[in-house]
């Protein structure tokens, strides 16, 4: 399977990629608002949720994000990768629906142990787990192939994680 990107900066999504992703099934959300200045655009995703299934990047750190993104319509979120176990413990009794970057630091490792199922990755996953988004190609049915994911945010969360 695969699915394609959509960035939001500055609040909104390109209408123009929009209009011309109508039809798909789910889309995977890049929010740069998010991952630069801490600012998630909750309006965005409940407009993109009304014609899409999406899964939202936008590097989560506290609990009323997760929670405001799923409000928003997301159904899955993309949590930044240094989130600690307590956090994390704390966003798993709100919603199973989060997904971590992927990584061989023990982070990764921990989030599956907590009950994460999710992840995006650019590497096979030695995890149990129901779904991998991935940057790359790779063979199996549980990787989801994500189209056109932004270079600058591939680099800067698999270095995170």
């Amino acid at each position: 399977m695969q699915i394609h990107t959509l960035t939001i900066r500055h609040g909104r999504s390109d209408p123009e990629t929009v209009r011309s992703l109508l039809g798909a099934d789910q889309v995977f959300v890049v929010d740069y608002d998010a991952i630069h200045r801490h600012v998630i655009n909750t309006a965005e995703y409940t407009y993109l949720s009304h014609m899409f299934d999406i899964i939202v990047l936008n590097l989560s750190e506290r609990l009323n994000d997760v929670i405001d993104t799923i409000m928003a319509g997301a159904a899955i979120v993309v949590i930044d990768p240094s989130v600690q176990e307590r956090r994390l413990r704390e966003f798993f009794d709100v919603t199973e629906n989060i997904a971590m970057p992927y990584g061989d630091d023990g982070r990764c490792e921990e989030f599956s142990q907590l009950g994460g199922q999710y992840f995006i990755t650019d590497r096979e996953i030695k995890y149990p787990f129901r779904s991998a988004y991935s940057t790359v190609d790779i063979p199996g049915e549980k990787y989801i192939r994500v189209l056109d994911f932004p270079q600058d945010v591939s680099d800067m969360i698999f270095e995170k994680s």
